[in-house]
């Protein structure tokens, strides 16, 4: 009994160090001059989390892009389970009735999970920009992050889980990444323009 207690325990103090530890990650980085700005807001939507990974889904992302000027918010949804998709609708049922207008970032998990209402052609999303592996940098995830990642993956599932790269975990590729997003918005806005 002590030893699953202690197990136990330290599978608790892992998700809760990696959790505070992203979170309270600061980074230094120059601003790219001059970007061209879109002209509807950026909107991070979380995907699935866990006791293992809860606390700033997104990582650097949303805090590079509004650095840059970029109107960004952070939709945290619930956690996991079918709340997640009604919330989802309900939201964008509200921002198209409030003629609102957003480009969504989201994991591919995350995308998926939604593909119904994407057939619905709601006005309020502009554009949807699946963040993955092939657009990320890779680098180490340092032990904690490490072990806390493949726990979160363990639940919800290792061939659907996001690439921990993709979501910005790794301290290293984080910036390399975020510049990445950045070239992406910037084409986002280029649309924007042209579509006026």
């Amino acid at each position: 009994m002590f030893a699953f207690v202690a197990v136990l325990f330290f599978i608790l103090c892992v998700a809760i160090f990696s959790n505070t530890q992203r979170k309270n990650r600061k980074f230094y980085y120059e601003l790219t001059p001059n970007c061209l700005l879109t002209r509807w807001p950026i909107l991070f939507v979380s995907g699935r989390r866990s006791l293992f990974y809860f606390s700033k889904y997104w990582n650097v992302f949303p805090e590079f892009l509004t650095e840059h000027g970029y109107d960004v918010y952070s939709l945290n949804l619930p956690w996991d389970g079918p709340s997640r998709l009604e919330k989802m609708r309900e939201i964008l049922k509200t921002h198209a009735e409030q003629s609102r207008r957003y480009h969504l970032v989201m994991d591919p998990m995350t995308k998926t999970e939604f593909a119904d209402l994407w057939s619905l052609h709601l006005s309020c999303v502009v554009s949807i920009t699946e963040v993955k592996e092939s657009m990320s940098a890779r680098s180490p995830l340092g032990i904690w992050n490490s072990v806390s990642y493949a726990l979160h993956r363990l639940k919800l599932g290792l061939a659907k889980a996001p690439s921990p790269h993709s979501l910005g975990i790794s301290a290293k590729a984080s910036l390399k990444n975020a510049e990445l997003l950045l070239q992406r918005v910037s084409q986002l806005a280029e649309e924007d323009i042209q579509a006026d």
